[in-house]
Protein backbone atom coordinates (compact mmCIF):
# COMPACT_ATOMS: atom_id res chain seq x y z
CA UNK A 1 0.00 0.00 0.00
CA UNK A 2 2.92 2.39 0.66
CA UNK A 3 4.11 1.99 -2.92
CA UNK A 4 0.64 2.55 -4.36
CA UNK A 5 0.09 5.70 -2.31
CA UNK A 6 3.55 6.91 -3.32
CA UNK A 7 2.68 6.42 -6.99
CA UNK A 8 -0.57 8.34 -6.54
CA UNK A 9 1.26 11.17 -4.81
CA UNK A 10 3.86 11.28 -7.58
CA UNK A 11 1.11 11.59 -10.17
CA UNK A 12 -0.24 14.56 -8.19
CA UNK A 13 3.20 16.21 -8.09
CA UNK A 14 3.62 15.61 -4.35
CA UNK A 15 7.16 14.32 -4.76
CA UNK A 16 8.36 14.85 -1.18
CA UNK A 17 5.43 12.87 0.21
CA UNK A 18 5.82 10.23 -2.49
CA UNK A 19 9.51 9.75 -1.67
CA UNK A 20 8.56 9.31 1.98
CA UNK A 21 5.93 6.70 1.11
CA UNK A 22 8.37 4.78 -1.06
CA UNK A 23 10.93 4.87 1.76
CA UNK A 24 8.38 3.37 4.16
CA UNK A 25 7.57 0.64 1.66
CA UNK A 26 11.25 -0.12 1.12
CA UNK A 27 11.77 -0.35 4.89
CA UNK A 28 9.24 -3.19 4.85
CA UNK A 29 10.42 -4.79 1.61
CA UNK A 30 13.98 -3.73 0.70
CA UNK A 31 14.18 -6.26 -2.14
CA UNK A 32 11.33 -4.66 -4.14
CA UNK A 33 13.29 -3.23 -7.07
CA UNK A 34 10.42 -1.12 -8.51
CA UNK A 35 10.31 0.74 -5.19
CA UNK A 36 13.79 2.12 -5.85
CA UNK A 37 12.76 3.12 -9.37
CA UNK A 38 9.68 4.95 -8.13
CA UNK A 39 11.58 6.67 -5.33
CA UNK A 40 14.27 7.66 -7.82
CA UNK A 41 11.58 9.18 -10.03
CA UNK A 42 10.18 11.08 -7.04
CA UNK A 43 13.64 12.43 -6.26
CA UNK A 44 13.97 13.56 -9.88
CA UNK A 45 10.63 15.33 -9.57
CA UNK A 46 11.73 17.15 -6.43
CA UNK A 47 15.09 18.11 -7.95
CA UNK A 48 17.26 15.90 -5.73
CA UNK A 49 19.29 14.40 -8.55
CA UNK A 50 22.05 12.93 -6.38
CA UNK A 51 19.54 10.96 -4.33
CA UNK A 52 17.89 9.83 -7.57
CA UNK A 53 21.27 8.46 -8.73
CA UNK A 54 21.56 6.60 -5.42
CA UNK A 55 18.15 4.95 -5.82
CA UNK A 56 18.63 4.01 -9.46
CA UNK A 57 22.06 2.58 -8.62
CA UNK A 58 20.50 0.51 -5.82
CA UNK A 59 17.93 -0.83 -8.28
CA UNK A 60 20.75 -1.73 -10.67
CA UNK A 61 22.72 -3.42 -7.92
CA UNK A 62 19.70 -5.62 -7.24
CA UNK A 63 18.84 -6.20 -10.94
CA UNK A 64 21.69 -5.24 -13.29
CA UNK A 65 19.89 -5.45 -16.62
CA UNK A 66 17.24 -2.85 -15.90
CA UNK A 67 16.66 -0.35 -18.73
CA UNK A 68 14.29 1.93 -16.74
CA UNK A 69 16.85 2.26 -13.93
CA UNK A 70 19.61 3.01 -16.44
CA UNK A 71 17.49 5.59 -18.25
CA UNK A 72 16.47 7.23 -14.96
CA UNK A 73 20.02 7.34 -13.72
CA UNK A 74 21.11 8.70 -17.08
CA UNK A 75 18.57 11.51 -16.74
CA UNK A 76 19.77 12.29 -13.22
CA UNK A 77 23.38 12.38 -14.41
CA UNK A 78 22.36 14.62 -17.30
CA UNK A 79 20.65 17.05 -14.91
CA UNK A 80 23.77 17.00 -12.72
CA UNK A 81 25.87 17.92 -15.78
CA UNK A 82 27.74 14.60 -15.89
CA UNK A 83 27.12 14.01 -19.58
CA UNK A 84 29.65 11.19 -20.01
CA UNK A 85 27.88 9.05 -17.41
CA UNK A 86 24.50 10.06 -18.80
CA UNK A 87 25.42 8.92 -22.31
CA UNK A 88 26.88 5.67 -20.96
CA UNK A 89 23.68 4.85 -19.05
CA UNK A 90 21.42 5.84 -21.94
CA UNK A 91 23.50 3.73 -24.32
CA UNK A 92 23.35 0.69 -22.04
CA UNK A 93 19.58 1.10 -21.65
CA UNK A 94 19.19 1.18 -25.43
CA UNK A 95 21.41 -1.86 -25.83
CA UNK A 96 19.28 -3.84 -23.36
CA UNK A 97 15.91 -2.66 -24.61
Amino acid sequence: AWFERGKARSHCGEFDLAASDFARGLDLNPDYVPGYLHRGNAHLGRGDYRQAVTDYTEALWRHRENPPALAGRGRAYELLGDLDRAVADYSEALRLD
